[in-house]
């Protein structure tokens, strides 16, 4: 899959945060073979730190970001959830069945062995 760099918003610029993460690595650790992410369950990690995240934030400041729902109702899902909402609501966006694909989701048995995904589609819903 592709990944853009986000030069308008560097505040969820993917290339940015990847960069200040290797960098502010490099400074503690003197390993040469040092992996980038460490670990081996990345997805439990990212919800601890998601929940973890969360924890800290009072209903007000939840209710300041545009929403009313509670903290329970957040997980790893819903940000997939919601980038996926955000590429389908876009005027002359890509397909659902592109978002489908990028997303990881399965189409059913028989459409994924005749559907596959593609680089112009991964592009366009990539950006």
């Amino acid at each position: 899959k592709h990944v853009y760099a986000n030069p308008r918003d560097p505040m969820i610029c993917p290339i940015l945060a990847l960069a200040v993460h290797v960098f502010s690595m490099a400074s503690h650790s003197t390993n040469v073979n040092h992996k980038i992410f460490d670990g081996t369950n990345n997805k439990d990690r990212f919800g601890r730190n998601l929940a973890s995240a969360l924890s800290k934030l009072t209903d007000d400041e939840l209710h300041d970001m545009g929403t009313d729902a509670k903290k329970a109702d957040f997980g790893t899902h819903s940000v997939r959830k919601g980038a996926g909402t955000y590429c389908l609501g876009q005027v002359a966006g890509p397909t659902p069945i592109t978002v489908t694909l990028r997303m990881g989701h399965s189409l059913g048995k028989i459409r994924d062995k005749y559907i596959f995904h593609c680089e112009g589609g991964d592009q366009l819903t990539g950006r």
